[in-house]
């Protein structure tokens, strides 16, 4: 259920969201600017060449809408937003992981299973 898997990414205090199916070429600063609408971006970072990326809120009630939003218009095609296992809440001690040099932010963070939150509602780095 997606209002339950909300829920718990929002109490488990996530901020991260993955978004895929962007057109291909949307830079971060086009995907901030639309997803500012659900709240303050601090970090927004987008592979330009694959059509997804990750956006990071200040709050995790500014995540949980994104996500509510999940198959909204962005540049004319639907996209999908869930929220991202690759980071949890921005404050989570260890921070980043190795990201070997592949232009990748990405920290460990908190693990939304044992929060309750659905598999299928969530998207992992390899």
């Amino acid at each position: 259920d997606q209002a339950a898997a909300t829920a718990a990414g929002e109490a488990a205090g996530v901020t991260k969201v993955y978004v895929t199916g962007m057109p291909r070429g949307t830079t971060s600063e086009q995907a901030e600017e639309a997803f500012s609408d659900f709240g303050r971006v601090a970090e927004c970072f987008v592979m330009r060449s694959k059509g997804y990326g990750f956006i990071t809120y200040e709050t995790p009630a500014a995540a949980g809408r994104a996500v509510r939003n999940s198959g909204m218009l962005f540049r004319g095609v639907p996209v999908e937003v869930v929220y991202s296992r690759s980071s949890g809440r921005r404050d989570h001690p260890g921070g980043g992981g190795g990201g070997g040099g592949q232009g990748r932010r990405v920290g460990w963070g908190v693990c939304l299973q044992r929060s309750g939150v659905a598999p299928g509602n969530l998207y992992s780095v390899g």
